[in-house]
């Protein structure tokens, strides 16, 4: 599937996902306290692993597009990150945010729903 980034092009996230050893998909909104409350760690993570082949792609739930992008320069957003226009997070059946889900290059889900240490423990261990 494809969603658009912030300057309205698409990524497919399929093709992260193929370009990459491992890649988080992590559904929050800035609405969301503790989704704005795990950013710092998933600025960490991502500081810490996209060399060494970590893709992260952010996928929001807002319905407001200033809300979005605002709330990524204002909490360091450096990964992909799109726009739930397509009920994705519906899709995948994610009840609550935030909410992760790990796959490596192949498509597999390898984990979901982990946060903070435990992601970066899970992160550190499949990228060694």
């Amino acid at each position: 599937f494809s969603l658009p980034t912030a300057d309205g092009a698409e990524i497919n996230i399929e093709e992260v996902v193929k370009a990459n050893r491992i890649t988080v998909i992590d559904f929050w909104a800035s609405w969301c306290g503790p989704c704005r409350q795990e950013m710092p760690n998933m600025v960490k993570l991502h500081n810490s692993y996209a060399d060494k082949g970590l893709a992260i792609v952010g996928i929001s739930l807002d319905d407001d597009y200033d809300s979005w992008t605002t709330a990524c320069k204002e909490l360091g957003v450096e990964w992909y990150s799109v726009i739930d226009t397509e009920g994705i997070a519906e899709k995948f059946g994610i009840e609550y945010i935030p909410y992760t889900m790990i796959f490596n290059a192949q498509g597999q889900l390898l984990n979901q729903n982990l946060r903070g240490e435990e992601l970066n423990k899970f992160i550190a261990e499949q990228l060694q």
